[in-house]
């Protein structure tokens, strides 16, 4: 390599890494620090040496239609320029951005840079270990992307009809990269080249083999669910699923087990049908004590034995006594509230309340209903027993009577429905009043709302 004497003098003892031919006797050096511009001697100046150093942070690149210029932005020294012809512009560039990539720390000492591409506002850098990119005006600065090849997992090409997508694996991650179809080959072929002479392959399939991450051999075995001990399975068939607001229905024992054990029955809703218990088995009220059903009821003329054992016990029904008593507390702790309800609610509450008060008298009509039907079947019980022993008729008359004191029923009375009627009435009274506070409090916020108005 033939170096002038003035380049000789500038070196100070670095080899040359690179050196470009920029027409005539001009030429471009390029070292690992430094990148020297010689200007050989001419008609209107002598020959000179140019220095750029190479810790740039920043590397420009713009071509025209002779001349491409070349900026170096530094962070103490600003920018500094140099053209070579535009034919050159490509010899110089690769040289030139590795001696900057050396120098920032981008890539090692001993790393080769194997080929630089400029495709539009996308730069790949091609070296022995790894592949940079940016992605921007400039060629180069510190918003770039680096992938090493020690930590590639899959390499593949995607072919289309205008341009080729590189997908590059790392760690998993896939990174795309899309490339004209004009580069796309000498691309494919560097970047191939540079990961087949790292992983010391011949082939795509050979590198993607190379390159896949083990898989773990021994598959994951599936914990074991361990309950516990103690823990019975649920048995869906006998567990009888509460309505809101009742009392959960256990299992019934079998048929051949005693009455006595057997749990009672959590109710039902009022204005609900009730719940029918499995045959054998009698169930009564969660919320009234359970008619005690081993006692053998009164023997009357002419029943046998078996058949009296053979009738169901008759379910007890809550009397009106009770039901008006619960329609009560619903009314106080709704009192209780009017104060911290709104309007819309406090309406909602009496629609609520006086539903619930129908409900109630409608049930407790019900209830004298089926009394009276009881009766009925029960006093044309008695005129049959009379006709065959009228001697029985006392007897008869104060058995009725005690099975309706032992049913809990009680005759209806209108006492009841009178003091849930005024309660009711004073309850409305008391939303009309709040209703009237709420208006006057929206008057006066009117009111205050207008004179700041008229104030401004």
């Amino acid at each position: 390599m033939d170096v002038p004497g003035i380049v000789e003098s500038a070196l100070s003892g670095e080899e040359i890494a690179a050196e470009v031919s920029l027409g005539g006797e001009n030429a471009l050096y390029v070292t690992p620090t430094r990148t020297l511009i010689y200007q050989s001697e001419g008609f209107l100046s002598d020959e000179s040496v140019d220095e750029y150093p190479h810790d740039a942070q920043r590397m420009t690149v713009k071509e025209g239609r002779r001349k491409t210029r070349i900026s170096l932005e530094y962070s103490l020294d600003g920018t500094e320029e140099f053209t070579v012809p535009s034919n050159a512009t490509d010899d110089v560039l690769h040289p030139v951005l590795a001696g900057v990539l050396n120098a920032s720390g981008v890539t090692d000492a001993d790393e080769t840079v194997t080929r630089t591409f400029r495709l539009d506002e996308l730069t790949l850098v091609i070296t022995s270990a790894r592949l940079v990119k940016h992605v921007g005006s400039a060629v180069w600065d510190e918003d770039y992307e680096e992938y090493h090849f020690a930590d590639v997992t899959g390499l593949d090409f995607e072919d289309g009809s205008v341009a080729t997508q590189l997908v590059l694996t790392v760690d998993g991650r896939p990174e795309r990269m899309k490339v004209s179809n004009d580069r796309a080959a000498e691309v494919k072929e560097y970047l191939q080249r540079s990961l087949f002479s790292y992983y010391g392959v011949n082939s795509l399939d050979a590198l993607n083999e190379a390159v896949a991450p083990e898989e773990d051999e021994e598959a994951d075995e599936p914990a074991a669910v361990d309950f516990g001990e103690g823990v019975d399975p649920l048995d869906a068939g006998n567990t009888v699923q509460p309505d809101e607001g009742e009392e959960p229905v256990e299992p019934g024992p079998p048929a051949e087990q005693p009455v006595e054990d057997q749990p009672a029955d959590a109710g039902t809703a009022q204005g609900n049908e009730p719940v029918q218990p499995p045959a054998g088995q009698t169930q009564t009220r969660a919320d009234q004590p359970a008619v005690d059903q081993t006692e053998e009821p009164v023997e009357q003329p002419g029943q046998a034995q078996s058949t009296r054992r053979s009738q169901p016990p008759q379910r007890t029904e809550p009397s009106h006594e009770e039901q008006t008593g619960q329609q009560r507390d619903d009314v106080d702790e709704v009192t209780e509230t009017v104060d911290e309800t709104s309007q819309e609610e406090l309406a909602s509450m009496v629609e609520e309340t006086v539903g619930d008060g129908q409900d109630a008298a409608g049930s407790a009509e019900s209830t004298t209903q089926q009394t009276g039907a009881t009766q009925t079947d029960e006093t044309a019980a008695e005129d049959d027993a009379t006709d065959e022993e009228p001697d029985t008729d006392e007897d008869d008359e104060s058995l009725s009577d005690s099975k309706f004191a032992e049913a809990g029923f009680q005759p209806a009375t209108a006492a009841g429905d009178e003091e849930l009627r005024e309660r009711i009435e004073a309850l409305e009274s008391k939303v009309e009043h709040q209703n009237e506070l709420l208006q006057r409090q929206h008057d006066l916020l009117q009111q205050l709302v207008d004179e700041l108005s008229r104030g401004r």
